[in-house]
């Protein structure tokens, strides 16, 4: 299985990655501590959240779950007029959800 993500313990961030090998990042869009990557199509590909350890706190998760990551999964949902961002973190043998941030959805008119 192929591993997709990466944690830096010096610098306290996390990216994520759900992007298909024939996708390609075209735009990266920041908001605080996050940093989402786009295709050129729009699809959310790639998530970084620096102060990662500060993130999880206020998430209200342990941050003991750093010693010993197995796995994280990003998840982008769309629902309605909002896009969900989540991620999954696995460790210890127990998954965690933890929601990152809930956009609208901007209709742009052809």
């Amino acid at each position: 299985m192929k591993k997709n993500f990466s944690y830096d313990d010096i610098g306290d961030s996390i990216i994520i990655s759900n992007k298909a090998d024939n996708e390609k990042v075209k735009r990266n869009f920041m908001f605080d501590s996050l940093i989402l990557s786009m295709t050129n199509s729009g699809k959310i590909v790639g998530l970084e959240i620096q102060d990662f350890s500060n993130f999880l706190k206020e998430s209200g998760v342990n941050e003991s779950v750093l010693d010993s990551i197995e796995n994280v999964v990003l998840e982008v949902v769309e629902k309605k007029e909002l896009v969900l961002i989540k991620f999954i973190i696995t460790s210890h043998g127990k998954e965690q959800v933890i929601p990152v941030t809930r956009l609208p959805i901007q209709m742009i008119p052809n």
